[in-house]
């Protein structure tokens, strides 16, 4: 009868426990939930930036058979405009507007990299079941909240989400781990993709693929799948570059070489990058020197470390001061501090369910205290409101095609995507200009330049000539010219004495065009939440074709200068 009750006793023990195992987990996603909503509905509401809105109408024109150079002289290979094929047929298929698709497309793409990377860490042997989901909690972290909202939906932030598998699979394949091959083949594929997309983050496979060399001594490594999928991915591109592409290889990297590359940020470059590497440079120490983790764990985690380090390397060689060249850094950056944090948690918290509420909590609630979501940034909702909108609907209506020149690329791409508006140029920004105008007028001065006269000429009239063939092509109904534009020596540039060097360029605006007004609006109307949230006024000259009347402009009073 005692052993009975017992067997009993124990029989009723162990469906508790399975009833907690179950619950356990329902719990800590929904604390993670909690702690992330407030950047989930801030980001679901989020304006795309322009250089993503600029991508989706140059994908949009590619998809519909403008040709290479005249859907968006992008200075990047061709993969970086189709990255976003699938944003472009979602938002179709739906009938929404291109940056409300890329935003839906983003975070289904978050959704099945995550899951992706969850089953890439089930066979992990150093890792339990607790530590397994927390590191997915750090990756999410990194392809979303330290994403930031403004570049939420950007290239690099899509590379990470392949480009991080890619790299689990081969420490996996490093470590000898098993990844069933329905797995581990299509992830490597696909993060193959999405490295072409910005080659320079073939850095972290290739130093990998030569670790791997190295420490098991053997060059047999060509042969494993990884370097196999890599190095057919890289010739296939390298073929369609050569073939289907060509203009690219003959035509625009040239002039990115001599123009783009050269384009700086040293500021804006120090400012993301330095905390960063300095955190990364004292963690990696830090964790190197301790001997508190087992030898297979602190392995894990110096080797995201190592990642993020050599992440940041192309950041510091392009100098280009953007914040989102360091998403897959801040990625493998927010994978080895959250490991590093959560051992140390689990090691002096005794009890498991504190600690294991307690990292989400940390991990998504305080990083939001850090990479503070912008409440204010303007919504998909309030573009059609903003000054430009505003003003186009007023004297532009749709089907409208304009032409901008512009300061912020974050202002007039936007725009158009949001509006169905035809962007009548193939520049999402006019990227040449500075270094061709900027060389002409040192030269001028009698200071030493890199390029030639005859190179920079040459450009010159190579780029005048592509912008006269789209105003022939779109024949947009109003120009808008920036005239406190700020190129060269803080002093405004004269657009139209530029282009207008150009007989045919010249001839339609003269024929075709007359200045009818002035356009002001402030800048940090489409800014509001980040550090540029502070008052400019853009000015405009206005030309309108010369049918139809013209209004002097539809910015209320109190927005003049």
């Amino acid at each position: 009868m005692g052993h009975l009750q017992k067997e009993t006793e124990s029989n009723a023990m162990t469906a508790q426990t399975d009833k907690a195992s179950r619950i356990m987990p329902l719990l800590i996603w929904a604390v993670a939930l909690a702690a992330i909503s407030p950047w989930l509905f801030i980001q679901l509401q989020a304006m795309i930036a322009g250089n993503v809105s600029s991508l989706l109408i140059g994908t949009e024109r590619l998809l519909h058979g403008v040709p290479y150079l005249e859907a968006d002289y992008e200075t990047n290979p061709p993969l970086s405009m189709l990255i976003y094929a699938p944003h472009i047929l979602l938002a179709q298929i739906l009938g929404i507007s291109l940056p409300l698709g890329a935003t839906i497309t983003t975070f289904i793409l978050v959704a099945l990299s995550s899951l992706t990377v969850r089953e890439i860490l089930k066979p992990f042997p150093m890792l339990d079941q607790n530590e397994k989901r927390n590191l997915l909690f750090c990756y999410i972290l990194g392809i979303t909240v330290l994403s930031s909202t403004i570049f939420f939906p950007d290239r690099e932030n899509l590379i990470t989400m392949g480009l991080f598998p890619f790299i689990l699979c081969q420490y996996a394949l490093t470590q000898k781990i098993q990844i069933k091959s329905t797995l581990l083949y299509p992830v490597l594929i696909i993060g193959a993709l999405c490295v072409l997309v910005k080659p320079h983050f073939g850095l972290i496979p290739t130093i990998l693929l030569i670790h791997r060399m190295i420490s098991q001594k053997r060059f047999s490594a060509v042969k494993d799948p990884d370097f196999i999928i890599l190095a057919v991915a890289t010739l296939s591109y390298v073929t369609l570059l050569l073939t289907i592409f060509r203009e690219y290889i003959d035509i625009v990297l040239p002039d990115a070489l001599d123009l783009y590359v050269h384009q700086h940020n040293v500021p804006d470059t120090i400012t993301y990058t330095q905390p960063r590497l300095m955190l990364c440079v004292f963690l990696l120490l830090t964790e190197t020197l301790s001997k508190d983790l087992e030898k297979s764990k602190k392995r894990l985690v110096i080797f995201f470390y190592l990642c993020c380090l050599i992440a940041i390397i192309p950041a510091i060689v392009q100098m280009k001061g953007y914040f989102n060249h360091l998403i897959p850094a801040t990625t493998f950056l927010a994978a080895g501090a959250g490991m590093s944090l959560y051992f140390r948690l689990k090691q002096y918290i005794k009890r498991p369910i504190a600690y294991l509420l307690l990292f989400p909590l940390i991990l998504f609630g305080g990083s939001q205290l850090i990479q503070r979501p912008s409440w204010k940034f303007p919504k998909h909702s309030e573009i059609p409101n903003l000054p430009l909108s505003a003003f186009l609907k007023k004297e532009c209506p749709a089907p409208c095609t304009f032409f901008m020149f512009h300061h912020d690329i974050e202002i007039m791409p936007p725009t158009a995507a949001y509006m169905g508006y035809t962007p009548a140029t193939r520049f999402a920004t006019l990227w040449f200009i500075p270094q061709i105008y900027g060389q002409l007028e040192l030269m001028n001065d009698g200071e030493n330049v890199p390029l030639t006269r005859d190179r920079l000429e040459n450009l010159k009239t190579k780029y005048t000539l592509f912008a006269a063939q789209d105003l022939e092509k779109y024949e947009p109904s109003l120009l808008l010219i920036g005239t406190n534009v700020e190129i060269f020596k803080n002093e405004n540039f004269d657009f139209m004495k530029f282009f207008m060097t150009n007989p045919t360029y010249k001839e339609i605006i003269e024929k075709n065009y007359e200045k009818t007004g002035t356009f002001t609006m402030d800048r940090a109307e489409y800014f509001k939440g980040t550090t540029m949230n502070q008052s400019y006024m853009l000015k405009y000259d206005v030309y309108k074709r010369k049918s139809g009347p013209w209004l002097e402009t539809s910015v209320p009073e109190y927005k003049k200068p």
